[in-house]
């Protein structure tokens, strides 16, 4: 886990969500990847990220918070599809 980077690790919970895969051990790695990368995230990575978490119903409150503070410096580089899919899961995971 720790050889890819912020978009393969957004890709893979992108990947997990799509394919309604919910295997924990995996899903626990790339929240543990992703926190130790979080400042490297681009916009689009939060939002896959955080938008593949809610679709599976994935609460980490941990990895919530990183995201959400990550994104707000970040919040005028989002394109109008990684708010809408952020503010999504968001409200998702309540």
């Amino acid at each position: 886990m720790s050889e890819f980077n912020p978009q393969g690790i957004a890709n893979m919970a992108w990947a997990m969500a799509k394919l309604e895969c919910l295997h924990q051990p995996f899903l626990d790695a790339i929240s543990a990847q992703s926190l130790r990368t979080i400042s490297e995230f681009c916009t689009q990575n939060l939002s896959n990220t955080v938008w593949a978490f809610a679709t599976l119903l994935v609460i980490d409150v941990t990895l919530l918070d990183a995201i959400s503070s990550e994104a707000l410096p970040k919040i005028s580089q989002a394109d109008t599809q990684a708010l809408a899919n952020s503010l999504w899961a968001f409200a998702r995971l309540r």
